[in-house]
């Protein structure tokens, strides 16, 4: 099956993958405004890249956009690319002018599909903070702040979580790292309704680190926006009521939640991104879902948020 995919995407890009098929989109957009965005990720591993592509191209599509799709979000549309440079790589001095070559692709695929802006996968939009370009108003043409949007995700989750459980007047916790923790914060003034405790665990051996101690045996939705392994360190401190939402990348979302060793009846709870159609579907818990970075539209972002039940 595998295989079979991987070929449908070599045809497709060998057929569409081209300035003149993206020129005329870009006619098709002119008329209609169906399309505003373009975006790029990249794999998490090496299996993920294989889902799309044979290993004996990886070495091609380092810092070429491979064509994957269109994507909806929010009622609008746009292309899916990716590129088989994983994490470690994408910030490298080595790859400076690499980077270079991608942006200016990214760049003359938004111009010329007349899409509104680009978007980037983290770990590209991070590497690539310094020098991305700018409309005639000096304004950014790609994604500003991908983890504001990460920020109101989580907040979207705490409400959907406590609305589902009758838990409106319930504490909520956030677990993040403290630029995270400055974006819900921000966020929050913005949109008011929810009273939250911030929490860096990074910070959790320094003698100013408080553990809400009080909040132990009452009910209470904590959001975890740090990696699977920092929330882990914490779950001897976890009260047996509290219901936990993980919104960090998980490969295998049963041995988390036989590691976190919640009491019975007590759910845990996956954000999987933001709601949305794209191809193909995201394997496992993760369907009809695009992480937050893909997000065209976040006023009209709605979250998907799913119990992780062990099989």
């Amino acid at each position: 099956m595998q295989a079979l995919t991987q070929l449908f995407f070599i045809i497709l890009n060998v057929l569409v993958n081209h300035d003149i098929v993206f020129k005329l989109i870009g006619l098709a957009n002119k008329r209609r405004r169906f399309l505003k965005a373009v975006f790029v990720t990249y794999p998490n591993s090496e299996k993920i890249a294989s889902r799309f592509a044979p290993r004996w191209l990886f070495g091609y599509l380092k810092w070429r956009p491979y064509f994957l799709g269109p994507f909806e979000q929010g009622g609008v549309w746009g292309l899916k690319f990716v590129i088989s440079s994983f994490p470690h790589e994408l910030s490298t001095s080595d790859n400076k002018s690499n980077r270079r070559k991608l942006l200016d692709r990214m760049e003359r695929l938004r111009q010329i599909t007349g899409a509104e802006k680009v978007l980037y996968g983290f770990g590209i939009g991070a590497a690539l903070r310094g020098d991305r370009p700018k409309d005639a108003q000096g304004q950014l043409l790609v994604s500003a702040d991908d983890a504001f949007v990460a920020a109101q995700a989580a907040v979207l989750a705490a409400q959907q979580v406590r609305e589902r459980h009758g838990l409106d007047g319930a504490p909520v916790i956030f677990l993040a790292t403290r630029s995270m923790i400055e974006r819900i914060d921000k966020y929050l003034k913005i949109s008011g309704g929810l009273t939250a405790i911030m929490i860096n665990p990074q910070e959790r051996n320094k003698p100013e680190f408080v553990w809400p101690e009080e909040l132990r045996d009452r009910q209470v939705v904590l959001i975890s926006l740090v990696k699977e392994d920092n929330l882990l360190t914490l779950r001897g401190r976890l009260g047996s009521n509290w219901i936990i939402v993980n919104e960090a990348y998980l490969k295998d979302p049963d041995d988390f939640v036989s590691k976190l060793g919640r009491p019975k009846g007590i759910p845990v709870y996956q954000l999987c991104g933001a709601r949305g159609r794209t191809f193909p579907d995201p394997p496992g818990i993760y369907y009809g879902s695009m992480p937050c970075c893909q997000v065209i539209s976040p006023m009209n972002m709605e979250v998907v948020v799913r119990e992780i039940k062990p099989s």
